[in-house]
């Protein structure tokens, strides 16, 4: 009983004399520095200072720096270490270095200057400027990621080591110049793509030479495209950038005809903002990332929480570095990433491996143009993780084949996933492979306006051997994407509901040469336009199936989409009285449902809880109907994603802004609104205005955006 009593007594002092640390831009690195009112100056000095279980907290600035957490020896499971952010002041951790050169014009509207350090990143007041490129596409835009217009397409003709352009769109003839010395990003690898160095090229010419691949060059030749980097040959559009690192000379074409010093300009130094090794315990809060990310290996119990990423990782091509970005890594076990933003990164979006992680209400946007990669590259890699929860997150807009590309006995839920594999071929949304499939779950997901399969247990294309069973597939909704598509045996395929696709919804892959085997896979209650043995064509479906409703097949020939709410804003749930309700059967994953027997489907009709797939915002969002949505039922029930971490919601309604009054209060479990349930009768041709305010358990209260709609005029 001593020994108990002492051991706490040595926690709680240990717990009571930890430390806490202050950092400020204008403070002074010195021992005897470090309060609030005498910080330190840089945050590597403070962390230098931390011991397990010490506090270090960061005011407002810019800090370029490359911080190390050393290690740190653990001396309470209950105790971490925390660097955060003070109350709501904005930190930067940036990667770049501001640069003042002094300018001189060359012709045309490119200016050049000498700089010291070699820089492969180029920012012109906080907006990044496109790498010197052909054929022309800006960084970022809708144009860039047209494969069809922002690169050269290959030619059948074509060989390892000879790229020739295919008549039609871009071509390299007509460029009428030399790119001899630039960089090909190519990708002839159908779901690989490659960074080479051009070793002959003639102006007027439609092919060039390029150090060979080797033999992961694809068999897919005529789908092989390219763009050219790295060369003041391609620097002849406004925004272009070109960095010569042999003479330090660094050449611009300002945008809109300015001169360059109407700009602050900065360029990327340093890759990782942040690094740790064989460190545990520790929260990382509140920090935003600019030019720069982190880099994490062999740390446990790592949580980095409220971080935003812009522009955290991009490729050295510039430097004629033909390799893979770094990205953002993250290893170790029992590591979360939590409420965290990526935007803009050329390269992997972000590297996790590990067991028992979490990565939970994140947003990764605009990731990998580039590609450049092995054969497992994707936007978010936790390919190498077990037992992961991957929930809440949104991926939006990203060039490689595969958005995640996920691990063993992984729970994937709730998220949702658009325009993806834009510059290479084959992938999925969200797949796993035939050796990690067993117990992953991929439920409530939202996939859509994705021009790959949705969701993929995937198999070796070349080996009928190899082939995962028991995936669950369940609750999601796919729209205009390619299907669903379940490889390998003993799958469980329940409640989706997938309409508006590429032919077929859900395809129960039958092809036994490569990997379709599913003769013990049960599929029931779905809701689909079209169920199939095969991914582009109607075929029989193996495995046991029943209880699907299949539209296209039914009497009357119809589209789901009309027994469904209104699915154009987002309200997928069954139509009263439609063929869906109460025609599903139990089963032993999900035996919760309302009315006489479960409804086909990803929702059930009469729920007071709608589900929604996506990264949430502080505030509520996703209205349903959208802001200044028009011809609205006058019986319109009012849908809306919550705020992060709500457990209330106050719900406001009214005519007009001024007059708006508050109508519920609501538990954060409910965002359905009825309004006939607080007396309130619609007219019809007539404007309403709604609000979703947000209250957390410590008691913030998050204003929401004002939506409006109009009702039906008949």
């Amino acid at each position: 009983m001593k020994t108990i009593l002492f051991i706490t007594l040595i926690l709680v002092y240990s717990v009571a004399n930890c430390m806490t640390y202050y950092v400020s831009p204008d403070g002074i690195d010195h021992a005897n520095y470090g309060t609030i009112e005498k910080p330190f100056k840089s945050i590597q000095f403070g962390v230098n200072q931390l011991s397990f279980g010490d506090t270090l907290i960061i005011r407002s600035g810019r800090y370029e720096e490359s911080i190390k957490i050393p290690q740190l020896t653990q001396n309470s499971n209950k105790t971490r270490t925390k660097i955060k952010n003070f109350e709501n002041e904005t930190v930067i951790i940036d990667g770049s270095d501001p640069l003042k050169p002094s300018w001189r014009k060359q012709g045309g509207n490119i200016y050049s200057t000498k700089i010291n350090n070699d820089i492969w990143q180029f920012f012109a007041n906080n907006e990044m400027q496109t790498s010197a490129r052909w054929p022309n596409a800006k960084a970022w835009s809708a144009e860039m990621w047209d494969k069809d217009t922002s690169s050269i397409q290959q030619s059948k003709d074509s060989s390892d080591g000879l790229f020739i352009d295919a008549e039609g769109g871009a071509e390299l003839r007509k460029a009428n110049k030399s790119f001899k010395g630039a960089i090909a990003v190519m990708n002839v690898g159908s779901w690989l793509s490659f960074a080479r160095r051009i070793t002959a090229h003639e102006p007027k010419s439609s092919s060039f030479s390029y150090d060979k691949i080797g033999n992961r060059y694809h068999h897919k030749i005529a789908n092989g495209s390219a763009f050219i980097e790295a060369s003041s040959a391609c620097l002849d559009h406004p925004g272009e950038w070109f960095f010569d690192k042999d003479t330090k000379i660094l050449s611009w074409i300002p945008p809109q005809k300015k001169h360059p010093t109407k700009f602050n300009i900065r360029g990327k130094t340093r890759t990782y903002g942040l690094t740790a090794n064989d460190t545990h315990n520790v929260h990382i809060q509140g920090l935003k990332f600019y030019a720069c990310t982190f880099n994490i290996m062999d740390c446990n119990n790592i949580i980095i929480e409220n971080c935003d990423f812009l522009f955290p990782s991009y490729s050295k091509r510039m430097l004629k570095v033909i390799d893979k970005p770094q990205p953002t890594t993250f290893y170790g076990n029992n590591n979360a990433l939590k409420n965290c933003t990526f935007k803009y990164a050329d390269g992997t979006g972000l590297d996790f491996s590990g067991e028992n992680g979490l990565i939970e209400n994140c947003l990764f946007s605009q990731i990998d143009y580039g590609c450049v990669g092995g054969l497992h590259d994707c936007m978010v890699n936790v390919r190498n993780t077990k037992n992961l929860i991957f929930r809440q997150n949104t991926l939006n807009t990203g060039g490689n084949s595969v958005g995640v590309k996920g691990g063993s006995n992984g729970l994937f839920e709730l998220n949702r996933v658009t325009n993806q594999g834009l510059m290479q071929h084959d992938g999925a949304a969200i797949q796993v492979d035939y050796d990690r499939t067993n117990g992953t779950i991929m439920q409530k997901n939202w996939i859509h306006d994705h021009i790959k399969f949705a969701l993929r247990f995937d198999t070796p294309w070349l080996d009928a051997t190899l082939y995962g069973t028991n995936g669950i597939l369940r609750k999601n909704v796919i729209w205009n994407a390619k299907p669903i598509v379940p490889k390998g045996d003993a799958h469980f395929i329940y409640n989706n509901t997938a309409f508006s696709n590429d032919i077929v919804d859900i395809a129960i892959f039958s092809d036994k040469k490569h990997g379709g085997i599913n003769e013990k896979t049960v599929t029931k209650n779905n809701a689909v336009n079209q169920l199939s043995g095969a991914r582009s064509s109607l075929a029989s479906v193996p495995g046991i199936t029943f209880s699907n409703y299949v539209a296209k097949a039914g009497k009357p020939h119809n589209e789901l989409s009309s027994y469904l709410v209104d699915p154009n804003q987002l309200d997928f749930r069954p139509k009263k009285n439609s063929p869906l309700i109460d025609t599903g059967t139990t089963n032993l994953i999900d035996s919760e449902y309302r009315g006489l027997a479960p409804d086909i489907g990803a929702y059930e009709y009469g729920d007071t809880n709608y589900w929604m797939a996506g990264y949430k915002l502080a505030h509520a969002s996703v209205p349903i109907p959208k802001s200044n949505s028009t011809n609205q039922s006058i019986d319109r029930e009012l849908i809306f994603q919550q705020g992060y971490k709500a457990v209330r919601n106050e719900i406001f309604f009214g005519t007009k802004t001024s007059n708006m009054k508050k109508i519920a209060t609501t538990d954060a479990s409910h965002n359905i609104i009825k309004l006939s349930d607080f007396n309130i009768t619609l007219k019809k041709a007539s404007k309403y205005y709604w609000q979703v305010n947000t209250i957390r358990k410590n008691g913030q209260y998050i204003t929401g955006p004002i939506w409006n709609y109009t009702t039906e005029s008949f």
